[in-house]
């Protein structure tokens, strides 16, 4: 996210939220903040990739549909192996979607207070 945006985010936060400080204070503090975070042991990997698809018939032919495309990534089932096995981690995890309210207003928190993972969901009865 850019500089701007973080601040501008925070900047709602402050106002959603009088009481509460927000996380952080501005761009500076998140950015230090994910550069403090330890890298593990999980490399990097990558990939190019092309368009394949069909070209427009009237040239010029748009840069980005011939340009090859380096993606770049971590293997994300090690990475969250590597969360798992953090004992920073220990007891901070959500684990099951969750509703979460304040004053009879729905709060959305994290990931899982939102609607897609309440929605994704397997619920299983309680007879079972």
């Amino acid at each position: 996210m850019s500089a701007g945006n973080v601040d501008h985010l925070m900047q709602l936060l402050a106002q959603l939220y009088p009481n509460e400080e927000p996380p952080v204070s501005g761009h500076d503090e998140l950015y230090a903040l994910i550069d403090s975070i330890k890298e593990g042991d999980v490399a990097w990997d990558s990939f190019s990739i092309t368009y394949t698809g069909e070209s427009p018939s009237d040239p010029p032919v748009p840069p980005w549909m011939t340009q090859p495309y380096e993606v770049w990534f971590r293997d994300p089932l090690k990475v969250v192996e590597n969360q798992f096995a953090n004992p920073d981690f220990n007891g901070k995890i959500d684990y099951a979607p969750k509703r979460v309210f304040r004053n009879n207003k729905r709060q959305y928190t994290d990931l899982l207070s939102g609607n897609h993972a309440w929605r994704q969901a397997v619920w299983i009865p309680a007879h079972c």
